[in-house]
């Protein structure tokens, strides 16, 4: 069996959605649009894919590398919108806040930065998603339209959340991103 890796998702006092994709072979996080702060851990975790411990703000999943491909990945990415929102993002070693560059080397920032940038694109998408919904619900028209919208875009958030932990393979590294407050 492949190693297995285990990502943390904490999002502060909003709610977290969980789900199960694929038959139930795959264990998914899904986080509500409006979180304003959250963080993730890439590190080497325990050899049972099916695993999954619930806390009060954080869930830790754990899966098996070998459950995604490159072309799933491609097509992940491929399906997510192009604006981009704007995040503060910082890297810790423990408590302490450090340079980027002492997390890790520069292959591995590459990697990181680059699922930033569509996690950005996947917050602009669910901003949107949100404006929509709020007027369909206040005209009291299309709601089955925004629920079935609603769920596609938190799939494909899911998506790539397990993307992100399984292809940035780096031990100890944490990202905290704080959304900025828009002018």
């Amino acid at each position: 069996m492949a190693d297995n890796f285990g990502f943390i998702v904490q999002s502060g006092e909003q709610q977290c959605l969980q789900d199960q994709l694929l038959k139930g072979q795959m264990m998914a996080l899904q986080i509500i649009a409006n979180s304003t702060e959250f963080e993730f851990i890439v590190e080497q975790g325990q050899k049972d894919p099916q695993q999954i411990e619930s806390r009060k703000n954080e869930i830790l999943i754990k899966y098996t590398l070998t459950m995604w491909s490159n072309e799933y990945l491609k097509y992940c990415f491929r399906v997510f919108g192009s604006k981009n929102a704007k995040f503060d993002i910082t890297y810790k070693k423990g408590d302490e806040t450090v340079d980027r560059e002492q997390m890790a080397n520069k292959e591995d920032l590459d990697l990181i930065d680059g699922y930033l940038k569509q996690l950005d694109r996947v917050y602009a998408q669910m901003k949107d998603l949100n404006r929509f919904q709020k007027g369909s619900q206040e005209n009291n028209q299309g709601l089955g339209e925004t629920i079935g919208l609603q769920m596609t875009t938190f799939t494909m958030l899911t998506l790539l959340t397990l993307c992100i932990s399984t292809y940035v393979m780096v031990k100890q590294i944490k990202v905290t991103i704080r959304k900025q407050k828009e002018k």
